[in-house]
């Protein structure tokens, strides 16, 4: 529950300022805990808002892209 609490709805990003490495990582985080069979939706809203933003991010997206990453 702790990258639930550090997405809160108030805040774009994990850390205050900005897109910063901890989005990037939880992005990955989260893709893993589907793959494990998480609920990821309905167990962290937040963090699934954040994942898909930093998946829409033009950079990530063609690296989603050519590694064939489905979140």
């Amino acid at each position: 529950r702790e990258a639930e609490a550090l997405t809160p709805a108030a805040r774009d990003w994990a850390v205050p300022g900005g897109y910063s490495v901890a989005d990037a990582f939880l992005l990955v985080f989260h893709h893993w805990g589907g793959r494990i069979g998480l609920d990821m939706a309905a167990l962290y809203p937040a963090w699934r808002r954040l994942t898909y933003k930093v998946a829409a991010r033009p950079a990530v997206a063609r690296v989603l892209a050519a590694e064939e990453i489905v979140l």
